[in-house]
């Protein structure tokens, strides 16, 4: 027998939901079941700053949350790992899609509106390797040298999967990264950059971005 689909209205926009994927999310065992949110309580008591709408979802880790800033109706998926270092400032309408990290120890500015892909890496920290001492965390800290830097990310640009960004870059507002590259120097604003190494392939059109953020804002 053929299932008809269920109407759902929400104000002026409308949404078909099959009987049978409805079930199916009703009936899925906790393994499977939609991720959990941190609540808001626990953010606002931990991080340095939560603004108002912000999702954290349940298996990502942010530490130590007291230098960590994250904005309002920011979201954050599973398992993101960000690790605060001297200081980690996340806009407003920010999205950080699931397994992307923030780590290295130093600095990191991501602007509004601003979207960091599955997997993405940003690194605001690196061993110096010709320093003439061993490297890695198991090391005394007065027997390694550790370069820290800082890493800003322009509001409405976009960091696509597996990407990765070095310390001190600077990705201008709007620019775009292509999913796989490695960033090694500072981006255009409104530009896209594709390769290994990194070439600007194209412009992006900035059209009405701005304005239907503030909108949304």
């Amino acid at each position: 027998m053929r299932r008809e689909p269920i109407q759902l209205k929400t104000g002026d926009t409308e949404s078909v939901i099959h009987e049978r994927t409805r079930c199916s999310r009703l009936d899925s065992p906790p393994e499977f079941a939609a991720g959990e949110l941190l609540s808001e309580d626990t953010l606002r008591r931990n991080l340095k700053y939560a603004g108002k709408g912000l999702k954290v979802f349940k298996g990502s880790r942010l530490f130590p949350p007291e230098v960590i800033s994250v904005g309002e109706s920011t979201r954050i998926d599973e398992g993101v790992f960000i690790y605060g270092g001297a200081g980690v400032d996340i806009g407003c309408n920010v999205h950080i899609a699931a397994g992307a990290a923030i780590i290295g120890g130093g600095e990191c500015r991501i602007g509004d509106f601003a979207g960091i892909s599955a997997r993405a890496l940003i690194i605001t920290g690196l061993e110096d390797i010709n320093s003439g001492k061993p490297t890695n965390p198991t090391v005394p800290p007065e027997c390694r040298v550790v370069k820290r830097g800082k890493v800003s990310v322009g509001a409405h640009a976009v960091v696509f999967a597996g990407a990765i960004v070095l310390p001190n870059v600077e990705i201008g507002e709007g620019a775009v990264v292509a999913a796989g590259a490695i960033v090694h120097h500072d981006l255009k604003p409104w530009r896209v950059y594709a390769g290994n190494p990194l070439v600007q392939v194209g412009a992006r059109r900035e059209g009405d971005i701005k304005k239907i953020a503030a909108m949304i804002r």
